[in-house]
């Protein structure tokens, strides 16, 4: 995703929408929910299930993003840490 300026009028292509929701979700913090709210009428497909892999990717992405969050990874917290071995599980079809 560039930093282009566009015109007012513009319309993203399905991909670009997805594109621009992906980003949302993994540097400013929107849940995948309402990330998705964002894609209805643009004919790109919703980012990830809930509870799926590609779901879990886009959590773990933006946890890492999160200073706070990683902070408290680094710092050993426990439920950070938790949440991160669950995100990983489903990442790789294990059983969280």
């Amino acid at each position: 995703m560039t930093n282009e300026v566009r015109p007012t009028n513009w319309t993203p292509t399905p991909n670009e929408a997805r594109q621009m929701a992906e980003e949302l979700v993994k540097h400013a913090g929107l849940g995948i929910d309402d990330a998705n709210k964002l894609l209805v009428g643009t004919g790109a497909p919703p980012l990830a299930a809930p509870g799926s892999r590609d779901a879990a990717i886009l959590q773990r992405d933006r946890l890492k993003n999160d200073p706070e969050w990683a902070k408290r990874f680094l710092d050993g917290d426990t439920a950070a840490r938790s949440e991160m071995t669950k995100l990983n599980a489903l990442i790789v079809g294990e059983q969280p």
